[in-house]
């Protein structure tokens, strides 16, 4: 018989499984034209891309020991197919978070928390997590070196400050000894 003039949306998902996976989101209106030939569709389709976050990287991973609190360490970039995205990061607990107090996260940005010396430790460990707008997450535990810089001497002694009187030229007086923060 003769269908009345009507739009029945209805979703219809696929799989696409070359290179990534996708889903496509298609709208169908099906419409009368009031004869027994059959259906006019129409079709809005739109494609959902559910590739997967393959990595998180940080392009520089050390910093100089001494520097100030907030100093920049390095920048974070997400690989994923889709550059289309935009991704949020985070500092998050689990396994390889010990060091996550010793820094901060702003926007894409590794910022040091701390100021850190060399002579004490010179390698923390940091877990980090992505996330994109659909909430697909990636999780990295990454290791922050600390450069070893040249520090300037904290003090210098004399072993010994008197000599006694009328004493041959070339006399030892006493030996010097130098503070240095770097070892060797």
């Amino acid at each position: 018989g003769n269908w009345p003039n009507q739009t029945l949306p209805m979703k219809l998902y696929t799989a696409n499984f070359t290179t990534t996976t996708s889903f496509v989101d298609t709208t169908i209106n099906f419409t009368s034209d009031n004869t027994a030939s059959g259906y006019d569709f129409l079709a809005d389709i739109v494609t959902i891309s559910l590739a997967e976050i393959t990595n998180l990287t940080l392009d520089i991973n050390f910093v100089d020991e001494n520097q100030a609190v907030n100093t920049l360490v390095g920048n974070f970039t997400t690989v994923y197919p889709d550059q289309n995205k935009s991704f949020t990061y985070s500092l998050i607990t689990g396994e390889g978070d010990r060091d996550n107090s010793l820094f901060t996260i702003v926007d894409n940005q590794l910022l040091t928390n701390s100021i850190f010396d060399y002579e004490s430790k010179s390698s923390y460990s940091i877990k980090v997590e992505t996330k994109d707008q659909d909430d697909l997450t990636f999780e990295k535990v990454l290791t922050i070196n600390i450069n070893n810089v040249n520090e300037s001497p904290t003090d210098l002694l004399l072993s010994n400050t008197n000599i006694n009187e009328n004493q041959p030229i070339n006399t030892l007086v006493g030996t010097f000894d130098t503070t240095d923060p770097d070892t060797g």
